[in-house]
């Protein structure tokens, strides 16, 4: 970026100065959601150190992580819909003050108790950041998708870096101070982002006489905190297990209790109309299953790394290093879609993925430990194709919306993609269970969600 007379010089990275400074703004926000999921985890030995360390603690100290989880999963349809309702940037700004005073309510935590309250309040905050920073992009690109497309590619290479470095940048800040140092980083982020967006980010159209759908938002809660929970758990206990099993069935009633309060709302959080068209429909279960498979299989290559080839956590770390090139890919799909539309770099994105994924299950189950050289390809297709994928997935998502329902399609959208997440961890976890060829399965029933991916993507039709 270059800056002449004052203004962000437009023809050098084809973006005009007000989109730059709104993608700045809602990057600070997408820096703060994505670093506090990844951060927390090299922090938790000591944070069990310091303020819980005993055996009985394990899985208490497991949930300073799901708590965070928990609550962005669930309160994301109701961040987006405040958003559609007062304003993107007001909500939006609510959730980096939020987030800023929950990361010090973290930071200054007694217990493990307490830090697990205050990563819940995280989460909320993140629920207000993350489909208000989407909508904000989609509002300053005013209509045009080739634009839009760009920005969303370069927010998104802002998260592949963050996710990246931010094991890291823990280990750094533990060497250097203690566990509050993760916490207490969030804060200038923040203060950056407020500034930012109170000086230069345009407000989104408000839909202020649109009344509230309470009970729809209660729903929600009760559904995806009920799914969310029973996928985290179902990680630790199996998908039999009859607590899991009881959240399950607690989600399938809320489920239909969301869908009914939908279908008599005279102003529902989210309308049902939307979900009938199927460039909608159909992303949301591009971006579930990608997702499932994704982070699904980064939860197996860790264990993979560490419990079948031994390495440290250090090393398991840095074997998966290769997954920088997600950046790459994002900053591809943005280029690719300005000049050949959405839709390219989403096939292309998922046919690059299905094959490196059909590789690493071939070799795995051929040869459980091959050189780490031959995985190689798979390390780099993945995230690469991946990267390409997800912003024009985005983008094309948010070109179906109508102007006053950004917040709402951008935060169901998350949702989804959070719930893939979890449901990764739960189902391709389970298969490293056991010994032997775990890994090789894991990535051939990968491969078939890609193919089907790619198969689904043919309905999207075209970008608007």
């Amino acid at each position: 970026m270059s800056v002449s007379s004052g203004t962000w010089t437009a023809e050098r990275e084809g973006l005009p100065a007000g989109l730059w400074l709104t993608l700045l703004a809602s990057s600070c926000g997408f820096v703060v959601v994505l670093l506090d999921v990844t951060i927390v985890n090299v922090a938790l030995p000591s944070i069990g150190a310091a303020l819980g360390g005993g055996a009985g603690q394990v899985h208490l100290q497991q949930w300073v992580v799901d708590a965070y989880t928990l609550a962005l999963a669930s309160l994301m349809l109701s961040g987006g819909a405040l958003g559609d309702r007062y304003g993107s940037r007001r909500v939006f700004e609510a959730g980096l003050a939020l987030f800023a005073l929950a990361s010090a309510a973290c930071a200054l935590a007694p217990g493990i108790g307490a830090l697990v309250a205050g990563r819940a309040l995280q989460g909320l905050a993140a629920a207000l950041l993350l489909p208000g920073s989407l909508a904000l992009i989609s509002h300053a690109s005013a209509g045009d998708a080739a634009l839009r497309a760009r920005a969303i590619g370069l927010w998104s290479s802002v998260g592949g870096l963050v996710s990246a470095a931010g094991p890291a940048l823990g280990g750094a800040l533990l060497l250097r101070w203690d566990w509050p140092s993760i916490f207490w980083i969030n804060l200038p982020i923040c203060a950056l982002g407020l500034f930012l967006s109170r000086r230069h980010v345009a407000e989104t159209p408000r839909q202020s006489e649109r009344p509230l759908d309470l009970a729809g938002n209660a729903w929600a809660l009760l559904l995806f905190a009920a799914l969310t929970a029973s996928l985290l758990e179902a990680g630790a206990r199996g998908l039999g297990d009859p607590l899991v099993l009881v959240g399950l069935a607690l989600a399938l009633i809320a489920g239909i209790g969301f869908w009914r309060s939908q279908r008599r709302a005279a102003a529902p959080v989210l309308p049902l109309p939307l979900l009938a068209r199927p460039a909608i429909s159909l992303s949301l279960a591009l971006g579930l299953l990608t997702n499932l498979a994704f982070y699904g299989l980064i939860f197996v290559l860790s264990h993979y790394f560490q419990r079948e080839r031994g390495y440290s956590a250090l090393q398991a770390g840095l074997a998966l290093l290769p997954f920088v090139v997600v950046m790459l890919g994002n900053v591809a799909s943005g280029r690719l879609a300005a000049r050949r539309g959405a839709l390219w770099p989403v096939r292309l994105g998922l046919a690059l993925t299905a094959a490196g994924y059909l590789y690493a299950a071939a070799l795995l189950l051929w040869l459980p430990q091959p050189p780490y050289l031959w995985l190689l390809p798979a390390l780099l297709l993945m995230p690469f194709g991946g990267g390409l994928t997800i912003p024009a997935l985005t983008s094309h998502l948010l070109g179906q919306a109508d102007a006053g329902r950004y917040g709402a399609v951008s935060a169901v959208f998350n949702t989804a993609r959070q719930l893939g997440a979890a449901l990764g961890v739960a189902t391709l976890g389970a298969l490293m269970a056991g010994a032997g060829r775990g890994a090789g399965t894991a990535f051939a029933y990968a491969t078939l969600l890609l193919l089907a991916c790619l198969v689904l993507s043919r309905g999207l039709g075209g970008a608007r």
